[in-house]
C-alpha cells in the first residue's frame, strides 16, 4: 500500500456483519482490517471484542483491539485509547498490527519455498 487506508464505521457491533460483507464484496482485493470495541465492563459480556473476531474470521480479516493500561480506565474504544493515552498509542496499536501482518506474510513466502524445494 501507499501507507493510506479507507476507513468505514459501522458504528454498532450490531452491523458489523453486513458493513464488513458490503466491503469485502466491493473491494475483494483489499485487506479487511476490524477495529473493534474492547466492552470488558459490558455486563452481557466483551460483545465489541467477539463480534470483531467472529467477523473477522468469516472474512479473513485482522482484528485489532484496544488495551488500556490505566488501571481505572473505562474506555473501550479507539477514540477512548486516544483521550485517555494519546494519538501515538493509537497508532502504535495499528502500527504493531500491521508489523505482524507483514512478518506473517514474510513467513508465509518462506515455508512455500521450502515445500517446492523439496
Amino acid at each position: 500500500t501507499n501507507g493510506y487506508f479507507g476507513v468505514v464505521c459501522a458504528m454498532t457491533s450490531h452491523n458489523l456483519h453486513d458493513v464488513a460483507k458490503a466491503i469485502s464484496e466491493k473491494y475483494p482485493d483489499k485487506p479487511l482490517i476490524i477495529a473493534g470495541d474492547n466492552d470488558r465492563f459490558n455486563a452481557n459480556g466483551n460483545v465489541g471484542k467477539l463480534t470483531a473476531e467472529a467477523v473477522a474470521t468469516e472474512f479473513g480479516a485482522k482484528v485489532v483491539i484496544p488495551e488500556f493500561n490505566k488501571e481505572n480506565d473505562r474506555g473501550s474504544d479507539f477514540n477512548d485509547l486516544k483521550k485517555s493515552e494519546g494519538l501515538d498509542k493509537v497508532k502504535e496499536v495499528f502500527r504493531q498490527m500491521l508489523q505482524k501482518k507483514q512478518e506473517a506474510k514474510l513467513e508465509e513466502k518462506v515455508e512455500k519455498k521450502k515445500s517446492r524445494g523439496r
